[in-house]
């Protein structure tokens, strides 16, 4: 099953999350609006986050998780604590996931099949919820 190519955006400026956006709707929207500037993707302004392939329970859902998502795992190795709890990040030399907290590694979430639901617990995200990260 390949996983579909989806993102969403978190406006700095607005301080506001887009809604989900298939590649080719991204696409199409940049080709209509040409050089209007209507449609700014510029990395000073927005901050890309791609949907993962994998899926979390919130609230009793399964709802997709993207980059940048606040997530906790119960782990089932004795060597690290029994919860992890923080940021969904992309690994690009591991081409893994991995769960960050201020910056250090806590886990890494193997993804062998997409679309599978892992046990993981989506909590928010850390741009519209920074908190959660207290």
């Amino acid at each position: 099953k390949e996983r579909p190519m989806v993102f969403r955006f978190w406006n700095k400026e607005d301080k506001k999350m887009s809604i989900p956006f298939e590649m080719e709707e991204l696409l199409e929207a940049a080709s209509e609006l040409g050089k209007s500037g209507v449609l700014n993707l510029n990395p000073d302004k927005v901050i890309k986050m791609q949907f993962t392939g994998m899926w979390g329970d919130y609230d009793g859902k399964q709802v997709p998780l993207f980059e940048g998502d606040v997530i906790q795992r119960f782990c089932d190795n004795p060597k690290c604590p029994l919860m992890h709890k923080g940021v969904l990040e992309f690994d690009n030399v591991g081409c893994s996931y991995e769960i960050h907290q201020e910056g250090d590694l806590l886990c890494t979430v193997l993804v062998g099949d997409y679309g599978k639901f892992l046990g993981l617990t989506k909590l928010g995200n850390f741009y519209e919820n920074p908190e959660l990260m207290v």
